[in-house]
């Protein structure tokens, strides 16, 4: 056998395992990533919570039911203090129109059960078509977990924030300034906001070494070149994946998230959820 004969042999069977991981392996291997967080003015009562944070599920055929169980046993394995969810939980071909698959899904979000609750974000493939925004609100609402949009809800102390997505609608974090039961939370109270896109945070002046932003949307580019993004998506280009320290001191993490899209394969981008432990700063 030659030379070239076997270099080619070698390119095919290379690129027939990168194709066949890809698609079959790295997708389903979600792993759970600790990471702690010191924010300013955290009411004693938080410190040492526990937030599990996942984002784009992408239900459908490459992301059946049967492996969202498995995914949420992990999760729930975790006993997580609270539940944030970032978007993103259908795409273009999840069937909405299939009864049996949308009994199974809601049996599985009606799972995402923590003592202090489960709330959630849109993101931008739940909001597209109005079908698609029914079907995530009612679903979401049925299985128990609360949706935010440009809202804010007290817990414990620490302020939560859920912001609408920036493709089809319009987030304000000034609307959301306000937690029930506080006078202010601009700066006299740690903030967790969430909101789907990481590079499309509003009125960032307003955000201070207090707040942590959950974000999800780039799948950290999902196919990369040994971990270099081949394709990036608008609103999740500056801060694709990781721990970001911003200007302001408020701190960001975008996550991998669990699911595909368009693609349906994921190479040096593995799915994950977050389990972040809050701990004060020193002032």
């Amino acid at each position: 056998m030659t030379f070239y004969k076997i270099l080619l042999i070698t390119i095919v069977a290379l690129a027939s395992y990168a194709l066949f991981y890809g698609f079959l392996i790295e997708p389903r291997m979600v792993k759970i990533r600790k990471i702690t967080i010191k924010l300013r003015s955290l009411p004693p009562s938080c410190r040492g919570l526990r937030i599990a944070f996942f984002s784009d599920l992408h239900a459908g055929f490459f992301y059946p039911p049967a492996h969202i169980e498995k995914v949420f046993n992990k999760l729930l394995a975790t006993a997580p203090d609270l539940i944030c969810i970032g978007g993103d939980f259908v795409e273009e071909r999840t069937p909405i129109t299939d009864e049996a698959f949308r009994r199974k899904l809601l049996e599985q979000l009606s799972r995402l059960k923590a003592p202090l609750g489960t709330y959630t974000v849109l993101g931008n493939h739940d909001t597209e078509t109005h079908k698609n925004y029914f079907y995530v609100r009612d679903i979401l609402e049925e299985a128990g977990i609360k949706l935010l949009q440009n809202e804010a809800v007290d817990i414990e102390g620490l302020c939560l924030i859920g912001l609408k997505e920036s493709y089809h609608q319009t987030p304000d974090l000034d609307a959301a300034t306000n937690c029930p039961g506080q006078k202010s939370t601009q700066g006299s109270t740690s903030r967790i906001i969430m909101m789907h896109q990481p590079d499309d945070i509003p009125d960032t002046a307003t955000l201070s070494d207090g707040d942590l932003i959950l974000s999800g949307h780039s799948h950290k580019g999902q196919i990369t070149l040994f971990g270099l993004p081949l394709y990036t998506v608008q609103g999740g280009r500056k801060r694709i994946y990781g721990h970001y320290l911003l200007p302001s001191g408020a701190q960001q993490i975008t996550s991998s998230g669990l699911g595909t899209v368009h693609i349906y394969a994921r190479f040096f981008a593995p799915p994950e959820i977050l389990l972040i432990t809050l701990d004060s700063k020193a002032t």
